[in-house]
């Protein structure tokens, strides 16, 4: 995951420079400790690692989204981490209310879901499932799409995740054009 990072960062630092200023240092293990203590769950190994690499800023938009159409997803940082309070609405929601790939769960929230990147209006977000439906794999990373009740496979783990936007990154599949990082 490191050596990903380090491709992401060397890439912005030659053709998005100005989003480096939105990325915020790793985090220690007392904000780690106080996250965990805060969401009362421990984050899984490849989360910590991230959080230990960056801590996080939606400003640094490096994930495009799935969409051509929708705004690219940035870090969120440990204090960002937050779990979406149901509504009555959200409780009455059946299974064909969803729009999900194979191997995600038909809900419109589920707690074992941790979002880690979040697009610029904070309604969408990439989380790591942990609580993957049959064909899932726990740690993939889905994209949570509020509006359309979209639930879609993003990457297979996190650090697929990293070594694939920095694959994309340097064989020019990405731009960054306008203030915003997005595919080719």
């Amino acid at each position: 995951m490191q050596k990903d990072w380090a491709r992401i960062l060397a890439w912005v630092e030659r053709n998005a420079p100005d989003l480096l200023h939105h990325l915020n240092e790793g985090a220690d293990r007392a904000e780690l400790a106080e996250t965990e203590t805060r969401l009362m769950m421990r984050l899984p190994t490849a989360l910590r690692t991230f959080y230990t690499l960056q801590n996080g800023t939606v400003g640094f938009a490096i994930f495009p989204a799935l969409d051509d159409d929708q705004p690219a997803f940035g870090p969120l940082s440990l204090d960002e981490i937050e779990f979406v309070e149901l509504d009555e609405d959200s409780d009455e929601m059946s299974e064909e209310d969803f729009d999900v790939d194979s191997g995600i769960r038909r809900e419109f929230w589920n707690d074992l879901w941790i979002p880690f990147a979040a697009a610029s209006d904070r309604g969408d977000y990439l989380m790591l499932d942990l609580a993957p439906a049959r064909g899932g794999r726990a740690g993939q990373v889905i994209e949570w799409r509020h509006d359309t009740n979209e639930r879609r496979l993003f990457a297979p783990s996190l650090d697929a995740l990293l070594e694939q936007t920095a694959d994309n990154m340097e064989a020019g599949r990405y731009v960054y054009d306008a203030g915003e990082l997005r595919k080719s």
